[in-house]
This record gives C-alpha cells, sequence and structure tokens, in this order.
C-alpha cells in the first residue's frame, strides 16, 4: 500500500534542486517517487536523500585498539579498532590540536585504516564514532600515537 506524501504534478517551477519537509514524522520502509514526464523522455534522479532515524538501538562507543606512526615515513599512520555489532560505519576525526579536528575518514565494514599525507613533523590527535541508521555515538576520547 502507498501513501501520498508529496503531489507535484501541477507544480509551476523547475526546481533541479527542490527541498520540502514533512509536517509530521513517518514510519516508511519504502519510498516511491512517480515521473509524470520529461521533455526528453529521459527521467534521472541525483542526490535523492531523506533523513530520520530508525527504530533501533545507536551502536556502542568504539574504542582505538592502536594508533601508530610509520617510523620511516611520519606522514603514515595506521589506526586500528575493535569492530563493534550493529555498526554500519566508522568516523575518525583527526587535527593538529584537540580542539581542532578538522579532517575525517569515513570507513565502512573496516576496522582500520591507514592515512597517508600526515605532515611529518607535526603532531595529530584523533577520535572515532560509531554510527548506523539509529544514531551516531560521540566520542570525546581524544588519543595521540605512538
Amino acid at each position: 500500500d502507498w501513501v501520498l506524501l508529496k503531489n507535484m504534478d501541477n507544480a509551476k517551477t523547475d526546481n533541479s534542486h527542490f527541498y520540502w519537509q514533512l509536517n509530521e514524522k513517518i514510519t516508511c520502509r519504502y519510498l516511491k517517487v512517480r515521473n509524470l514526464e520529461v521533455p526528453d523522455g529521459k527521467f534521472a534522479i541525483s542526490g535523492f536523500r531523506i533523513f530520520g532515524k530508525g527504530q533501533g538501538l545507536p551502536p556502542q562507543k568504539p574504542v582505538f585498539m592502536s594508533i601508530k606512526r610509520d617510523s620511516l615515513d611520519r606522514r603514515t599512520a595506521y589506526l586500528r579498532w575493535t569492530p563493534l555489532a550493529n555498526t554500519t560505519g566508522y568516523v575518525i576525526n583527526y587535527g593538529s590540536d584537540t580542539n581542532k579536528l578538522y579532517h575525517s575518514y569515513m570507513v565502512y565494514k573496516d576496522a582500520h585504516l591507514t592515512i597517508n599525507g600526515l605532515n611529518a613533523n607535526q603532531e595529530y590527535f584523533f577520535t572515532i564514532e560509531a554510527f548506523n541508521e539509529n544514531g551516531i555515538t560521540h566520542n570525546d576520547t581524544i588519543k595521540q600515537p605512538k
């Protein structure tokens, strides 16, 4: 059974990045887009995004097992953490100061990351957070590589 959420059949504007927000939260498993017509007959969607949270539990807070700088090439750091169940991926933030973690990596399925391109003589600080469709853990524990 399908429920109509937004009807744009009689829209008078052509918006390449149209945004609309529901008045109420909904629970659904699928969303369907129906195209009426396009001038050249080729319908395409780009950037279709849905925001919300699932109904389960967010993941646990991850913990780094090790963070090491390469002794021969300090531009490289090797990070490892314990993989967690109920986790879609991890966000690793890092930077040159505990209050300046401006760089990040997003890692899916793996429980390790190699970062190349660091400044050889610069100290770095790292945090790791886990996420799934139910939320993200906020980890304030900042680690420094050995």
